[in-house]
This record gives structure tokens, sequence and C-alpha cells, in this order.
């Protein structure tokens, strides 16, 4: 479980989606489920949504689920 201490926006989403590639990688066995909690976002920018998106894809190829957690509904 990653927890995201700031919101997520466009200035730090790839350090964070570079961070979450490092610590799946450095995981031995890997992980099952990666689960994302951005409950310090009230909305996601274009960006972060993207940089999203694509460790989505690499997990999922790896046979990882990625979950979002306490995502706000405004």
């Amino acid at each position: 479980m990653l927890r995201l201490e700031t919101p997520l926006f466009y200035a730090n989403a790839t350090p964070v989606r570079d961070a979450i590639k490092q610590l799946v990688g450095a995981t031995n066995p890997p992980p099952k489920t990666v689960i994302l909690d951005i409950d310090a976002n009230e909305r996601l920018d274009i960006t972060s949504v993207e940089m999203l998106a694509q460790p989505l894809a690499t997990l999922r190829a790896a046979g990882i689920d990625l979950v979002i957690a306490d995502a706000a509904n405004p």
C-alpha cells in the first residue's frame, strides 16, 4: 500500500510514477496488488490521470492489480 501525503498533480506525477515502479520492482516476490491511497487529492488533473494509466498497463501485464483507494467523489 502506498499513501500519498500530498496531492498528486502535474508537478509531482512523474516522480510518483517512478516511485511506484521502483518499489514494485524491488519487492520479491512481486505483490499481487498495489493499493494507491490518494486521500490527499480532491481532484486529479489530466497529467495525474495519464501518469496513473502508465503503471496500470505495466502492472496488469505483470499480473499485478492497481487499486485506487480513498478517491474523493465530489
